[in-house]
Order: C-alpha cells, then structure tokens, then sequence
C-alpha cells in the first residue's frame, strides 16, 4: 500500500493498532513501509507515516540506508523537505 500510494489502505492500516508500522518487507531487504514510500515518491503516503508517532523516521534496510538516505539518493525533493 506504501509502495503504491494507496492513502486509504495506509490510513486503515494506521488507525488499527495491531499493525507493526515499521514492519520490515519480507522480500529480505528490510524495508520499511517509510522506506517505500520515499523510494516511490509517495508524498501522500509520506505524511501519513510521519504523523503517526509510532514510525521509526530514522530505520535503516539492509544497506544501512535511512528513508532520508534514499530520498537524497532519488533526488525525491518533496520526500527530502518532509524528513
């Protein structure tokens, strides 16, 4: 849902608290749900994240990358000025 900017979903997803916000992607790069949607560039599901006090803004995937790392990286500006 991240990945994909389905707002909706990620608001559901974040209003039910038995979700690990911060669940890594089983894929085994440990991604965060931050993590994609920076590397995306899903600005709205961006803020969505950032609001919610349980999001880890400074998790690193299995590079050692922040959200921050990668949003630099992309040239996502927008995602950049909102981390």
């Amino acid at each position: 849902a991240a990945r994909d900017g389905y707002e909706s979903i990620v608001k559901i997803l974040l209003d039910d608290p038995r979700v690990d916000v911060n669940a890594a992607n089983p894929d085994g790069d440990e991604c965060t749900p931050l993590h994609l949607a920076v590397s995306y560039a899903q600005d709205g599901v961006l803020k969505l994240l950032l609001a919610d006090e349980r999001v880890e803004a400074e998790s690193k995937d299995k590079g050692g990358k922040t959200p921050l790392d990668l949003a630099v990286e992309r040239g996502h500006e927008v995602c950049v000025k909102l981390l």
